[in-house]
């Protein structure tokens, strides 16, 4: 059997070819599948999967703000340092456009970051 993240990361492109990218969020966020990554404890291929969900999406839209802290939340369990400060500056760009309490995560998720 395929890891689940490697399912998910079928059932994006698959979603893909029929939906537009807004639709693939939707579907992928409440899907049983993420839910079911997450909860394994994989958080390795759920980042992974959430980083694809986000390659979808225009830097800066909703979808992608809401999905790149979900990864932002993920890097720092797995304290995945350098890959956490890079995502945590590219949010950071569009700090503007978060909700309060996303931007006290975005500060004090990775505090060692430059």
């Amino acid at each position: 059997a395929l890891p689940v993240w490697v399912q998910l990361f079928a059932l994006g492109a698959f979603v893909n070819l029929a939906f537009s990218s807004a639709d693939v969020i939707t579907v992928l966020l409440t899907s049983r599948a993420m839910r079911a990554v997450q909860a394994s404890g994989d958080l390795f291929g759920a980042e992974r999967a959430w980083a694809h969900i986000a390659a979808a999406e225009p830097a800066g839209s909703p979808l992608w703000l809401e999905v790149s802290m979900r990864r932002l939340r993920l890097l720092a369990q797995l304290e995945a340092d350098d890959r956490g400060c890079k995502l945590q500056g590219e949010i950071g760009i569009y700090n503007h456009l978060l909700g309060a309490q996303d931007q006290q995560d975005l500060q004090s998720l990775l505090r060692d970051c430059p």
